[in-house]
């Protein structure tokens, strides 16, 4: 199941007195960072953040909508790693919580994910986003162990039958399955060199359809 995308709070600035040219300076680059992230210009406001951490590097707000950049740039161990910064200075952040958990869950990485949506929760205990999310990472992750558990008998089952093409057919096409390409290949070749016999049929096996175009997939039908 797919989460929720990672939220972000509005950037707060306090503007000092106008008549304090350098204090205006001073925030001269939060101030330019919410212009730009108001434009959607996220690329360009990294900067932005960036020379304003310089000046304050404990600044929680400025480091989420730099993780929160990152992010939707595709960045994604960068926006971790400031998420987790957050959470060093500001414990109690449950934004910076939720959004970690996001980007754990598309990772895959499923049990960091649940502590971090745990880690929200317990912040905010009213909020049904938080809660929601947890309850489908802990989907995911039993989803994946149940996977796993698929594969791992099956393997099981080929090392026990090392001379069975079918046993090594049933791997490969779990793999597929499950969009492991370079598994499904490697066992798919396998179970040819074993003599499995009904490779013409393979092509049109629902399991194998993530690669069904796939130029090695294609040579291991013809046999080469």
């Amino acid at each position: 199941m797919q989460l929720p995308g990672a939220v972000v709070l509005v950037l707060l600035i306090a503007i000092g007195p106008a008549n304090a040219q350098a204090e205006v300076s001073e925030i001269s680059p939060r101030v330019q960072a919410l212009k730009l992230f108001r434009q959607g210009s996220l690329r360009e406001a990294i900067p932005e953040l960036q020379k304003s951490l310089q000046k304050n590097s404990a600044d929680a707000e400025v480091r989420l909508h730099l993780a929160f950049a990152y992010d939707r740039l595709g960045s994604t161990d960068e926006a971790i790693a400031e998420y987790l910064r957050v959470t060093e200075i500001q414990p109690n952040s449950y934004f910076a919580y939720n959004n970690l958990g996001v980007l754990y869950d598309k990772q895959g990485r499923y049990d960091e994910a649940i502590a971090a949506f745990d880690s929200a929760s317990r912040i905010d205990p009213n909020n049904a986003g938080a809660k929601n999310n947890l309850a489908t990472a802990r989907k995911n992750n039993a989803a994946i162990q149940e996977r796993q558990a698929q594969i791992q008998k099956a393997e099981n089952a080929a090392a026990i039958n090392p001379k069975d093409p079918q046993a090594s057919f049933h791997v490969a096409r779990l793999h597929a399955h499950y969009g492991n390409r370079e598994a499904a290949l490697q066992w798919l070749e396998r179970a040819r060199r074993e003599g499995y016999k009904d490779l013409a049929s393979v092509k049109n096996d629902p399991s194998f359809k993530g690669i069904s175009n796939d130029r090695d997939f294609e040579l291991i039908l013809v046999g080469k």
